[in-house]
């Protein structure tokens, strides 16, 4: 309750909470707006205050002084509001922005419903066993914040479901019976400690599933030492199509995100989105990178008819969404096993739209690969 006076009354502390996650400009205008005026009405007041009404001069000395430190205070939050208002880079991230993202998120992958069901679940009596869920929780990174299975099949949370960042694993949680699902996202050697911290799970626990898991070796980051003991996982499915023909091929589970069967009114022919860590130049199209909410990149990918990206999520969501993909500065190997092949950039990017073909199957099979994952993996609870 006090959350939500502090979000609707003054707007000022929520953009302080929550400004890495308002990307449009109504959500921003909506929390600026009311900030401005609840901030300004107050000046007012405080400044047309007739301290001389107030016959006992301490009180109205202290009135004064009380006044003059109101307007600097109020001038500080002022000027931190219009900073986060121009500014578009997350300065604080805390367990309330964290919540209200996940609700969001939890919307637009699953619909409004899914909200109300998710928080009922939760709040049911669990059933005996723990899951522990192990991804790459960044939440600057809108492809690997919801490439959770649990976002997308809600029955899971009939079981207590306890959430880990693969760099920050709380092993003391995890218990030799409980069921540990890795993924989705490129977690297969791209840095030595994620490898480390999937060995150290089967230290911990006898049933470790591997849904979707990408190989995801980047070309300039150090050689990855340790080796992981594939043959310990009790079920493993990889992304990577054609990398290894003796394992599961099973898609991101991202394809169940509700949002992918919207058709959008086309706004632009060409769209780039880049991947905030591997930026390239946009040659004056119009683009965004994969930091912005889930909301705003599907947006945009459906309002766009081709789509140039080095984003990993960016060419499987527009993929998914029917759209021409050009893959241009591919910085990492799990670009290589791509079942729905994109058009790498030559250089003519005419030429590139050209060739580039749509895959309008795609969404069906992918869903139907993580529906028949979720059902082995539910027969192993």
């Amino acid at each position: 309750q006090l959350i939500s006076l502090q979000y609707y009354l003054t707007g000022v502390f929520p953009a302080l909470i929550n400004h890495c996650h308002l990307h449009r400009i109504y959500d921003r205008v909506k929390l600026f707006v009311p900030g401005l005026l609840f901030s300004a009405i107050s000046i007012f007041i405080f400044i047309n205050l007739d301290v001389s009404f107030f016959y006992i001069k301490p009180v109205s000395l202290f009135i004064k002084k009380s006044s003059f430190l109101f307007l600097f205070i109020a001038a500080v939050f002022l000027l931190f509001s219009i900073f986060l208002f121009a500014k578009p880079v997350s300065l604080f991230e805390n367990k309330i922005s964290l919540k209200i993202k996940q609700n969001s998120d939890i919307a637009v992958r699953l619909g409004f419903s899914a909200v109300i069901r998710h928080h009922i679940l939760a709040k049911q009596k669990k059933k005996d066993r723990t899951i522990h869920f192990v991804h790459r929780d960044d939440i600057a990174n809108v492809g690997d914040s919801n490439a959770c299975p649990a976002d997308y099949f809600q029955d899971f949370y009939e079981y207590r479901v306890l959430k880990h960042d693969i760099s920050n694993i709380n092993f003391n949680k995890i218990t030799r019976n409980d069921v540990v699902i890795l993924g989705g996202g490129g977690l297969f050697d791209n840095v030595n400690i994620w490898n480390v911290n999937i060995n150290k799970l089967f230290d911990h626990c006898d049933n470790v599933i591997a849904w979707a898991v990408g190989f995801n070796t980047e070309k300039n980051l150090d050689a990855i030492k340790e080796k992981i003991n594939f043959e310990k996982f009790k079920l493993l499915s990889i992304r990577d199509y054609g990398k290894n023909k003796n394992e599961l091929f099973v898609q991101c589970p991202t394809c169940m995100i509700k949002t992918l069967n919207k058709v959008f009114k086309c706004k632009r022919r060409i769209g780039v989105v880049c991947h905030k860590d591997h930026l390239f130049d946009t040659q004056g199209y119009e683009s965004i990178t994969n930091r912005v909410s889930l909301g705003k990149i599907l947006k945009f990918i459906g309002e766009s008819e081709v789509i140039i990206t080095n984003s990993y999520h960016a060419y499987y969501w527009a993929t998914l969404m029917n759209k021409k993909v050009i893959l241009r500065d591919a910085f990492s190997d799990k670009f290589n096993y791509l079942k729905y092949k994109p058009v790498f950039y030559s250089g003519n990017l005419e030429k590139d739209i050209s060739e580039a073909k749509i895959y309008d199957m795609a969404l069906n099979e992918c869903r139907e690969q993580n529906l028949s994952f979720y059902n082995k993996v539910v027969s192993m609870l």
